[in-house]
């Protein structure tokens, strides 16, 4: 997927890991804005709701994983 994207094909991309290329724009702003908070010299912690939602990502990959290699779920792998 990452080489798919930095050759600028982003349709393969998207088909190699649909969930994980849906979820890149929020992993790209998250730690940009964690760069520049430590450019700045800003102390930064994550506060309830943010813990919260890196969680319900985390867990919705490891989800979509495991369901995208069960039998019957070919529509969901690489093509």
């Amino acid at each position: 997927m990452c080489l798919s994207i930095l050759q600028g094909d982003f349709q393969r991309a998207f088909f190699y890991n649909p969930m994980l290329f849906l979820m890149l724009p929020l992993l790209v702003f998250y730690f940009i804005r964690q760069a520049v908070n430590y450019i700045r010299g800003v102390k930064w912690q994550m506060s309830k709701w943010e813990s919260v939602v890196w969680k319900v990502l985390v867990v919705v990959l490891i989800i979509f994983g495991v369901v995208r290699n069960l039998p019957g779920m070919q529509s969901l792998l690489p093509r």
